[in-house]
């Protein structure tokens, strides 16, 4: 399997998320439960190897403590590979680096599509006055770097 951040809204089960909220009617524990659920659907919904395979990419909704639960292989978060070559490699190498850069920049890129599909579902869901102190003050960007 090849990954691919070519993934869109439509590869998700939920495309449009249950509000959480409105603007009369503040979050509730079932509403964020069922959103909790929805999106781990979504996740669910893209492959990934990361983590054994056989949840996509659920850990972006879960605890570590609860995808343990599901999962012996822990998710490890992928992070952007450097593209420098090692000094002294031979072209053969090189070529593999390559290979090898290419696959992990997809599987990066396809972790980040996701997360950010989810956000933009999360933020779609509620009113903004529930997300506004998660924003960074000049940029109107969430804060925090993982979903929590």
């Amino acid at each position: 399997m090849s990954p691919s951040a070519d993934f869109t809204i439509s590869d998700f089960p939920h495309k449009v998320l249950d509000p959480i909220a409105t603007d009369t009617i503040a979050p509730s524990y079932a509403s964020l439960l069922l959103a909790q659920r929805q999106l781990s659907a979504n996740t669910s919904a893209i492959p990934s190897l990361n983590g054994g395979g056989a949840h996509g990419h659920m850990a972006l909704t879960l605890t570590a403590a609860a995808y343990a639960e599901l999962s012996d292989v822990p998710f490890v978060i992928p992070v952007a590979p450097i593209a420098d070559p090692e000094p002294g490699t031979t072209q053969p190498q090189i070529t593999e680096n390559n290979r090898l850069h290419k696959h992990a920049v997809a599987i990066h890129s396809l972790y980040v599509a996701v997360n950010n599909a989810l956000r933009r579902q999360i933020l779609d869901a509620v009113p903004r006055v529930y997300v506004r102190d998660l924003e960074h003050p000049q940029f109107a960007v969430f804060r925090s770097r993982r979903m929590e």
